[in-house]
C-alpha cells in the first residue's frame, strides 16, 4: 500500500525523491547481515529547485511491513514506484543521508534477494538517476573525519550559520528499534517524514554550500 499524504506540484519534468530506509537487525554490529528492511519514506518532489518551493506541499509515502505484509512486498512496491519515477521524469536526483554507504547498497541487496532483478540492472538503475548524498558532501566540515556527522548536527549546523531550518528530526535509530520491537509504527513514520522533511529543506535552502564557504572563510580568516 501507497501512502500519500499530499499533492505535490507536476510542473516540471525535473524530480527529486528524498528518502531514508530503516531496518532492523538482531545484532547491532552486523549490518546486511540478516538485516530486515522494515520500512522505506520518500518525499517525491516536482517542484522548481529554488528556496521559494518549500512554501508547496510534496508526496509523503511509507513502504511499509506493516502495511504492506513482508519485506519482500516493501522492497518490490519500491522498486515498482522507483522505475515510475525514473519512466515519467526527465531526470531524477535521489537525495538522502548516508545513502551511499548504506541505504542504496542493501536497496541492491534486496532486490537480488528478491529477484526484482539481476546486479548489472539495479546498477544501472541506480546509475540512471543523480545521487546526492549529504553525509558524504558534508566531511570537508568534519576534516574528512566521520564522527559527529550524522543529520540532527547538520541541521544544528545550518542554523548556527543563519540558515532558517525550521524543521527537527523525530528520534533515532535506537529509537525506531525500539518502536519496532513494541510495534509502535505510527513513531516509526513520524521519524522517517520528520527525516525526509528535513532533508528536502537543507537541499532547497542549498544549506551545504553556504556551510562550506562559511566555514573555508573562517579558515582564510584564521577564526
Amino acid at each position: 500500500m501507497w501512502v500519500f499524504v499530499s499533492c505535490c506540484w507536476r510542473v516540471v519534468c525535473l524530480v527529486r525523491l528524498y528518502f531514508d530506509v530503516e531496518t532492523f537487525r538482531h545484532v547491532e554490529c552486523q549490518a546486511f547481515i540478516n538485516e530486515k528492511v522494515i520500512a522505506i519514506g520518500v518525499l517525491e518532489d516536482w517542484t522548481p529547485y529554488e528556496e521559494t518551493s518549500l512554501s508547496r506541499e510534496c508526496e509523503f509515502g511509507i513502504f511499509s511491513e506493516w502495511s504492506l505484509g513482508d519485506e519482500k512486498v516493501v522492497i518490490e512496491s519500491f522498486y515498482d514506484f522507483f522505475r515510475s519515477l525514473l519512466s515519467g521524469a526527465r531526470f531524477l536526483t535521489v537525495v538522502g543521508f548516508n545513502i551511499l554507504k548504506f541505504d542504496i547498497p542493501l536497496l541492491k541487496q534486496k532486490g537480488m534477494e528478491y529477484k526484482v532483478a539481476s546486479l548489472p540492472e539495479l546498477n544501472n538503475l541506480w546509475r540512471i538517476a543523480g545521487l546526492m548524498d549529504f553525509f558524504q558532501a558534508v566531511l570537508p566540515i568534519y576534516g574528512m573525519r566521520f564522527k559527529g556527522n550524522n543529520l540532527k548536527n547538520l541541521i544544528a549546523l545550518a542554523r548556527k550559520v543563519g540558515i532558517p531550518v525550521e524543521v527537527d528530526i523525530y528520534g533515532t535509530g535506537e529509537d525506531v528499534t525500539r518502536w519496532y520491537m513494541k510495534g509502535e509504527y505510527g513513531e516509526i513514520e513520524k521519524h522517517l517524514k520528520a527525516d525526509v522533511e528535513a532533508l528536502r529543506v537543507l537541499d532547497l535552502t542549498q544549506s551545504i554550500p553556504k556551510i562550506l564557504r562559511i566555514s573555508q572563510k573562517s579558515d582564510r580568516d584564521g577564526g
